[in-house]
C-alpha cells in the first residue's frame, strides 16, 4: 500500500474518533490508527533492510519540549511513548521545562511526536478535571496523576507493539531487533554518560486517578484544537 493511502486511512480513523461522542468507540478508532502507524513503521524497516543502496545516517535526532510545570512527569510520558516506538529519549536541557532529544528513525520520531502531542493534551484535560482529595496538595496529586498516566500508557502501547511483532514473520522480527540495536548504539554514541532517574509520588489517589484516565485515553489522536492548556499549580 502506498504511503499516502496509509496516511489517508489513519486520518480517516482519527476523524471518526474525534467525531464520536462515545469514549469506547473513539478509543477503538484511535487505537487502530496507532496500530497502523506502527505497522507502517515496521514495513519501512523491512524495506530499508532489503535495500542494497541503504543510505547511511538514517537515524537522526529531534528535540521536543516538555513545558513546565510537571516537566519531569511529562518527560516520563514522552519517554514511555518513545520506548514503544523504537526511539530513545534523553533530557538535554532545561528552559521553561525540559528539552528532550529523541534518537531514532524519522518515521518513528513522527509517531512519537504525534502521540505525545495528543496524549499530553488528554492528560492535562483529565488532571484538571479531577478533584483533588481532601488532605492532598494539588501539586502532589497532579504529579502522581501524570506519572501514573504515563506508566499506564506505556503498558497499553507496549501491548500493541508486542502484538504486531508477535504476528510478524521471524525475519521481520529479526529486522526489528536489529533496528532497535542500531538506535541504541547511536544513542550511546551521542550520550555515553547516562543514568536512570526515578520519579517518586506521594498521592495514592493521584496514582489511581491517573491510571484510570490512561485506560480511556485515545491512543493515536493527532488533530488537537488547543495546543496547550494551562496547568500552573
Amino acid at each position: 500500500m502506498a504511503d499516502d493511502k496509509i496516511v489517508d486511512r489513519i486520518l480517516a480513523l482519527l476523524a471518526k474518533a474525534e467525531s464520536t461522542d462515545f469514549p469506547a468507540e473513539s478509543d477503538a478508532f484511535t487505537a487502530k490508527a496507532h496500530e497502523l502507524m506502527r505497522e507502517h513503521a515496521v514495513d519501512l524497516a523491512v524495506e530499508r533492510a532489503q535495500r542494497t543502496d541503504r543510505p547511511s545516517g538514517d537515524i537522526t535526532t529531534r528535540v521536543v519540549h516538555c513545558p513546565a510545570p510537571y516537566a519531569s512527569a511529562k518527560y516520563t510520558l514522552l519517554h514511555s511513548i518513545a520506548l514503544t516506538n523504537s526511539v530513545r529519549a534523553m533530557e538535554t536541557g532545561r528552559v521553561d521545562g525540559a528539552q528532550i532529544t529523541l534518537v531514532g528513525y524519522p518515521e518513528d520520531l513522527d509517531n512519537v511526536e504525534a502521540l505525545f502531542a495528543s496524549l499530553i493534551i488528554q492528560a492535562t484535560r483529565a488532571v484538571l478535571a479531577a478533584r483533588v482529595p481532601v488532605g492532598d496538595s494539588a501539586r502532589g496529586f497532579r504529579h502522581a496523576f501524570l506519572i501514573a498516566f504515563a506508566n499506564r500508557i506505556h503498558s497499553r502501547l507496549e501491548a500493541v507493539t508486542k502484538r504486531i511483532v508477535d504476528d510478524a514473520p521471524a525475519s521481520t522480527a529479526l529486522i526489528l531487533r536489529t533496528k532497535g540495536t542500531e538506535v541504541e548504539l547511536r544513542f550511546r554514541e551521542l550520550f555515553p554518560r547516562t543514568r536512570l532517574r526515578s520519579n517518586s509520588v506521594s498521592s495514592r489517589q493521584g496514582r489511581l486517578a491517573g491510571y484510570a484516565a490512561a485506560n480511556s485515553a485515545d491512543l493515536g489522536q493527532q488533530r488537537i484544537v488547543h495546543p496547550r492548556l494551562a496547568l500552573d499549580r
